[in-house]
């Protein structure tokens, strides 16, 4: 029988519904060995080559200036016979090409391009959006990954703006990229990755423009010199210490100062104790979590980062000598698997004295202790103790009309050395690790003012994403708590529960009128705002609303109704212009764009005319 005969056997047979179960699965193999593909079947195409002339005919055409990505991958192209996957990364500014270039490479991988189902493309933004959800992300990822390959060995993946794509996530992916024969029996060694990302865009562009100042031409720039730089580049580009204690660390010159110089220096005789002090919300545990991830890539969630909540671990007073074995053991072993460790201590003014001054051999000059080296470890202690002291100290020097910078560190470390050794309640009371010098320093977090609760909500909105609204941080900075009483100086719980506090339903503008301008009627300040609010936060209306007011001749509802139409106007206002757009699960409102949204408005406006009338 020949191959036409056998295609049309198995298309008579389909068309009938026979045996379609068994055919089907069996229609990559039959299409990639008598090339009769039929329509719903795609080709692995496992063994054919790339033809790199009609791809270098395609770039010469359709790929502009960009001499020297055309010139990598035609070189890489011409052998597909390799030990591993071949890995390519696409970097540039936006329009640069390098999405383009991967669909033109993707159509020569496979006749289908993008359309195939062994071409995959993942935007990552859309693929892995919540921080939270990496472990899960991982697991699905690897699975996704795993799966694909096994039904055809000879697949691209395309992964779009990988630096949006959170690091651990990215890192994970490196068994599947690396030299290896199998990995659970499937060879990868066929594959394509691409990535695409803009990091790197102005160490690119910076370079071609110092070529184009020196008078060369363009063509003229080496693919090995622009190479050397941008690996350079991506290798140290992380954020500095520095930029994100200043972009993210609010009012805190004093901590910054601090622990920008101590970090300095990792060629330490013995390890770094640092032992942060001041109110709720001042940025303490914040700043061991920002310290934490410069210390590791993954933070927190590295094994070599620890964080005890004393409370949590230590609940119970009389098993203290049983909590001081658990505890030793515990650090002896992790720093015998990295000497380079990062101890968080949370709350150490509740932890209990004996348990906290037991941790001396380990902070203390020692070479090493049973073997175990621990110089190379920080360890940060948290606390309340004290905040009472530096916060008085701010209020006193603000009284003597100075500014908040020019409070300084020995003034405040004095005084506050002082009140720790002094006072009983304090866990460092008549305490040694203070004597001896064992701690290296106490770090003295300053009472955050207004502006600095301000910037914590900005920074909030911004983290998820939502559109700045001026009022509506006025707002809940606002309903915050505040001292001394009636001067509204420092903010009594600084920003600790931002987060929580902007996902808060606050007033709306009619709200707020009617509880300023309406009186002796609470039946009408219920039911009105309730009723325009809930058709406000109704996006797709399927009528007007329609109010009717009724009383006798100077019961105001000539007075509420202006009032709600003045407001009601000022809320749809904000709901247009300030708060449009949002990525965040957590947005309080949403644009509705084009005819929708003019439809929402005319009904908002008729409603206000039929009150009105």
């Amino acid at each position: 029988m020949k191959l036409q005969d056998l295609y049309q056997v198995f298309s008579l047979f389909s068309s009938f519904g026979y045996i379609q179960d068994y055919i089907q699965p069996s229609c990559d193999q039959l299409a990639c060995y008598t090339r009769l593909v039929p329509p719903t079947c795609q080709c692995c195409h496992m063994e054919e080559r790339i033809n790199v002339s009609a791809l270098q005919e395609d770039l010469d055409n359709r790929l502009f200036g960009q001499h020297l990505a055309r010139e990598v991958i035609l070189s890489l192209m011409q052998n597909e016979d390799r030990v591993k996957p071949l890995v390519l990364s696409f970097h540039g500014l936006t329009g640069s090409g390098k999405s383009y270039t991967a669909r033109i490479l993707a159509k020569h991988f496979n006749p289908m391009g993008l359309d195939s189902k062994f071409v995959h493309k993942i935007v990552t933004t859309l693929s892995f959006p919540h921080e939270s959800e990496i472990k899960t992300y991982k697991d699905q990822l690897h699975a996704w990954i795993r799966g694909n390959v096994s039904r055809c060995e000879r697949s691209l993946f395309i992964f779009e703006d990988v630096n949006k794509m959170h690091p651990e996530l990215l890192h994970s992916l490196r068994p599947y990229l690396d030299y290896h024969d199998k990995i659970d029996g499937v060879s990868y060694r066929k594959c394509i990755f691409i990535f695409t990302s803009e990091t790197g865009a102005n160490v690119i562009s910076d370079y071609a423009l110092e070529v184009w100042r020196q008078g060369k031409r363009r063509e003229e720039i080496q693919l090995f010199d622009v190479q050397r730089l941008l690996t350079s580049h991506l290798l140290k580009a992380r954020n500095t210490l520095q930029e994100d204690l200043d972009n993210r660390l609010f009012g805190q010159h004093l901590a910054r100062e601090v622990i920008l110089s101590l970090m300095q220096n990792e060629d330490r005789v013995k390890p770094l104790v640092l032992s942060f002090h001041g109110l709720t919300g001042s940025g303490k545990s914040y700043t061991a979590r920002i310290l934490a991830k410069h210390f590791n890539p993954m933070g927190l969630d590295s094994k070599f980062v620890h964080k005890i909540v004393t409370t949590l671990s230590f609940p119970h007073e009389s098993e203290v000598k049983t909590y001081k074995d658990q505890l030793h053991a515990w650090i002896r072993g992790n720093v015998s698997r990295c000497e380079r460790s990062l101890f968080i201590f949370e709350d150490v003014n509740k932890m209990h004295p004996e348990l906290l001054h037991s941790l001396r051999p380990y902070l203390d000059y020692h070479d090493k202790i049973d073997g175990v080296s621990y110089r190379k470890c920080i360890f940060i202690f948290t606390s309340d103790t004290g905040a009472n002291v530096i916060s008085d100290y701010a209020l006193e020097v603000r009284s003597q009309g100075k500014r908040r910078k020019e409070i300084k560190l020995f003034d405040v470390q004095r005084i506050l050395t002082s009140h720790l050794l002094k006072a009983r309640n304090s866990e460092f009371y008549d305490c040694d690790l203070i004597k001896n010098k064992v701690i290296d320093i106490f770090v003295p977090f300053l009472p955050l003012d207004l502006k600095h609760v301000k910037m914590c909500v900005r920074a909030e909105l911004e983290r998820q994403e939502r559109t700045e609204d001026e009022e509506f941080v006025s707002r809940v900075v606002e309903e915050m708590d505040y001292y001394p009483k009636g001067e509204k100086v420092y903010c009594k719980n600084g920003c600790k529960n931002v987060h929580v506090r902007v996902d808060l339903p606050y007033p709306t503008a009619l709200q707020l009128a009617f509880d300023k301008n309406i009186f002796g009627q609470h039946l009408a300040k219920q039911a009105i705002p309730n009723a325009v609010s809930q058709f406000l936060n109704n996006e797709t209306p399927k009528k007007p609303l329609v109010l009717s007011l009724h009383g006798r001749t100077g019961t105001s509802r000539t007075f509420t109704l202006s009032t709600c139409g003045k407001s009601a106007y000022i809320d749809l206002w904000h709901r247009f212009t300030f708060r449009t757009s949002s990525k965040s699960k957590n947005t309080r409102t949403s644009f509705m764009p084009g005819s929708e949204a003019m439809y929402h408005a005319v009904n908002v406006l008729s409603s206000y005319l039929m009150m009105c009338t």
